[in-house]
């Protein structure tokens, strides 16, 4: 099969002619040059706008109010870096990777049919302003990845049609607590605010999430229990990230039926953890030391889904991460029973006992980490611990050998 054709050069003068047209898809080619305010003179029956994927720069052209019936404008991944004009009738704006800097537009508040504002990997600064909570019909809101200083407005727990929140990586100029308003949006099934420089406890409204996915807190200065009525609330969550806090107390029971998540991230750092497993656990008790992350970067752990305005719906490794603890006692025999299970990290604990025969039984297993524990007898005889190298058992104390 030959490649596809890229189009490159300045996208066309002649299409901006073509006066029937209501979507226009220049996603994904080569086109060059500053944006293409010729476009924007004629095509009042225009709906959908995409040219994402391309190395267009240069200012958003105030030509573009011209396009009245415009409800769609997806323009990520180019090199654009102002903005001029907003139009009232926009439903969907993905200015996502770009070079957009400053604050955030007073003009956005106008938009009151948008229902995805998604502006993550840009050089936007300044606070998030309160009136961002005045667009009530907002489903989508990715602000992460900038450079938001302040404090969370309080204003975003107006937002009572909001599915998915993410803030995460603004770069530690964000500070203050979870916003208490969050705590009333029913709808949320994403609450990404993760490497936020938040402080406090985990507010227990979190609990009343039942349609909650994705859930990240980690790498910020939260502490406290976690709160231990989420089992019954916290049915659909598939993705948690709570890394890098200081949380104590014991983990939820939710976190026992981790045959639930397709990814359970708990790498634990500073933290006091009293862990009781009925299922798959482990009775440990001791004060972490600093984690190493199973995935490079977070990025893998968090490609953003945008659960709502995605027809498809991304898959989730199951990974478990409770490396660089100083938690003890034995691995139990249950832990065997995560089938679904591809990575395992127990290395840097303070673990005793045989690694469990039923391990044997994780067929899915693609890592597997025991390095540097106090483990004695015989390990796993299947594949993936066929193909281990020497480090995965580093400190072991007896020679490895297979059963």
């Amino acid at each position: 099969m030959s490649p596809p054709t890229l189009f490159s050069g300045p996208i066309p003068q002649y299409l901006g002619e073509c006066r029937s047209l209501e979507i226009l898809d220049l996603c994904t080619n080569k086109f060059q040059g500053e944006f293409p305010a010729h476009l924007c003179a004629h095509l009042t029956l225009l709906s959908c706008f995409y040219f994402c994927e391309n190395y267009i720069f240069g200012e958003i052209s105030r030509e573009i109010g011209n396009l009245t019936s415009l409800e769609e404008l997806v323009i990520y991944s180019n090199n654009l870096t102002g903005h001029n004009s907003c139009i009232n009738p926009l439903e969907i704006l993905r200015l996502a990777q770009n070079s957009f800097q400053g604050s955030l537009p007073k003009e956005l508040q106008k938009l009151q049919n948008l229902t995805n504002l998604i502006l993550e990997e840009n050089i936007l600064s300044g606070e998030i302003p309160p009136k961002i909570g005045n667009i009530s019909n907002q489903e989508v809101l990715a602000l992460h990845e900038n450079f938001f200083r302040g404090f969370l407005p309080k204003e975003l727990g107006k937002l009572s049609q909001l599915k998915e929140l993410y803030i995460y990586w603004n770069i530690n100029y964000l500070e203050g607590h979870i916003p208490y308003l969050i705590g009333y949006n029913s709808n949320l099934s994403v609450l990404d605010i993760a490497d936020s420089n938040l402080v406090g406890n985990i507010p227990p409204y979190l609990c009343k999430y039942e349609k909650l996915m994705l859930l990240g807190l980690g790498s910020n200065w939260l502490f406290g229990n976690i709160h231990p009525l989420w089992s019954e609330n916290l049915q659909n969550l598939s993705t948690l990230d709570m890394y890098q806090n200081r949380f104590s107390g014991s983990i939820p029971p939710w976190c026992r039926q981790a045959r639930e998540f397709e990814e359970a991230a708990l790498e634990m750092s500073l933290v006091t953890w009293e862990i009781a497993w009925d299922f798959g656990g482990l009775i440990l008790v001791g004060t972490s030391s600093q984690t190493e992350r199973a995935a490079n970067g977070r990025k893998s752990f968090f490609p953003v889904p945008y659960l709502s305005s995605s027809a498809n719906f991304i898959v989730f490794k199951l990974v478990f991460n409770i490396s660089h603890n100083r938690l003890s006692g034995t691995i139990p025999n249950d832990l065997g029973k995560l089938q679904m299970l591809e990575s395992l990290y127990l290395n840097d604990n303070q673990l005793v006992g045989d690694v469990p025969t039923s391990f044997s039984e994780l067929i899915s297993l693609l890592v597997c980490n025991l390095s540097n524990n106090n483990l004695v007898g015989p390990v796993p005889n299947n594949p993936a611990f066929l193909r281990m190298d020497s480090t995965n058992f580093a400190g072991y104390n007896d020679p490895i050998f297979y059963v």
